[in-house]
């Protein structure tokens, strides 16, 4: 049997045919059995003495430790609220876990959202593969949150950033939404690119076209770091995982494989930066308000020299070719919960998206042990929660996390946004059309490897872009 498992085919199959053929109620009686027998799948329960009786008792599914979460959920079940949250463990095997297709745990996971009511609760923690995240989202296996909204007065449309809900959007319901987020983009100084931004893959090839002849990409001046830098990072952008589809075969896809084959190959070794070279673009991620400084003229290039910069996105068609990403956590509410349980699932997950939690988040700070005084170290991300967002724009604007800092290199000193830098920012955040699903590893690696033999001659585009559309297109199926 166990070679059996690893041929990808089979064990999709194995999975597809147990989702939709094994009755719920025998499903019921074997997973229970099995809880009990197996360490990946142990209830861990934060129960405590005074827990009432009558407490309404609802589990979230777990593939990893999140301190966060866990804090969150001890202070959840003490705050007497008659709703207490456990934790059920889906951990991954690596003795039975399957490293071509999908791991035992998640295999598991959507054995107990699909054919019981045992999990209420699914986050981006859960789950080891997006595209398994993807596939439950799409199919019907959670709960449309704007209906928790509706009767919310502190959590709903009017108080979370009403750009970030459509995005997250799936034909205008939302099954998930984070709790922070960042931007992925290209950029480029101003000198060189120009101050337009978002370019289209014409504009890309045209500006490139400018640059002197020394020039690199991310530094580099190989086509498989060219690949790396403006395509691998927006694979995103050929994949439908509601529709179960890949475009591999756009003409986007086409034209920028075209474009990197222009550089010479290094044979795929080891990535080897130029600093002594004009830059033309770089991927850059905007990942809260300090990011804001990028507009600023004092910013500065990797040679630490001041520079204006512009945001002109990953090439594409459409020009837009910017995308927001998860930075922290997601939730959503399992389908088969009862409505009570589901009520008070909304209960919990409601506070990761309040005011005062993502005030109290957004920003980490420094502490005198690491050398500094305390201030600023880094943001989680861009709040999603409006107030929160703007009020923590204002804090870092005037200065109040990074005044009071100390630091003996003038070169790490922090350029605190100005309002101008912040306006700039937030209008280039309302221009983003696009929210990142992140690609599967597995295929991910099944572009790569094509790729890969492409650049380095052994192989034609056009079979090339078959072979990634074959492939990705059986991949992606399996998923349904």
């Amino acid at each position: 049997m166990k070679h059996l498992l690893k041929n990808n085919h089979f064990f999709s199959w194995l999975i597809l045919f147990l989702i939709c053929a094994v009755p719920t109620s025998c499903n019921n009686d074997k997973s229970k059995k099995s809880s009990i027998k197996s360490e990946s799948n142990t209830f861990i329960s934060s129960q405590n003495d005074s827990q009432k009786l009558d407490d309404i008792t609802i589990t979230i599914a777990l593939s990893q430790v999140d301190k966060q979460l866990m804090k969150q959920i001890e202070e959840f079940n003490s705050s007497k609220s008659g709703c207490h949250v456990d934790v059920k463990n889906y951990y991954v095997d690596t003795e039975t876990d399957n490293a071509n297709g999908m791991s035992m745990a998640d295999f598991d996971l959507i054995q107990d959202v699909v054919n019981t009511d045992k999990i209420d609760i699914v986050y981006n923690g859960s789950i080891h593969s997006s595209g398994t995240y993807e596939m439950l989202k799409n199919k019907g296996a959670f709960v449309d949150l704007y209906k928790f909204m509706e009767n919310d007065t502190e959590v709903n449309s009017s108080t979370i950033d009403e750009h970030i809900l459509k995005l997250n959007e799936t034909e205008g319901a939302l099954y998930t939404f984070p709790t922070y987020y960042v931007v992925h983009t290209l950029i480029g100084e101003e000198k060189y690119v120009g101050s337009k931004e978002n370019w289209n893959v014409d504009e890309f090839i045209i500006h490139w076209e400018q640059m002197p002849d020394n020039s690199t990409i991310n530094g580099s001046p190989y086509a498989e770091n060219v690949y790396r830098a403006i395509l691998s990072r927006n694979i995103e952008t050929f994949l439908d995982y509601y529709n179960s589809k890949v475009n591999f075969t756009s003409p986007d896809f086409r034209r920028i494989l075209e474009f990197c084959n222009k550089f010479p190959s290094n044979n795929n070794e080891k990535y080897v930066t130029d600093y002594s070279a004009p830059r033309f673009v770089s991927p850059h991620e905007l990942n809260g308000i300090m990011s804001a400084a990028i507009f600023d003229e004092n910013y500065e290039n990797v040679y630490h020299e001041k520079s204006k910069f512009t945001l002109v996105g990953y090439p594409s068609s459409n020009g837009c070719g910017s995308s927001c990403a998860d930075s922290g956590m997601r939730f959503s509410i399992c389908s088969n919960s009862s409505e009570e349980k589901r009520n008070a699932a909304w209960q919990f997950i409601r506070q990761f998206y309040t005011y005062d939690y993502q005030k109290e988040h957004a920003v980490k700070f420094l502490n005198e042990s690491v050398g500094a005084s305390s201030g600023f170290e880094s943001e989680s991300g861009f709040c999603v929660n409006k107030k929160a967002f703007e009020e923590t724009a204002q804090d870092i604007i005037s200065g109040k996390y990074t005044k009071n800092m100390i630091s003996n290199d003038e070169s790490d000193k922090l350029i605190v946004p100005t309002q101008n830098d912040y306006d700039q920012l937030c209008k280039y955040l309302q221009s983003i059309n696009k929210y990142e699903t992140i690609a599967d590893q597995q295929l991910r690696d099944i572009v790569d490897e094509e790729v890969m033999t492409f650049l380095t001659g052994d192989q034609d585009l056009n079979t090339t872009i078959d072979i990634i559309q074959n492939r990705a297109t059986i991949w992606i199926s399996e998923k349904k």
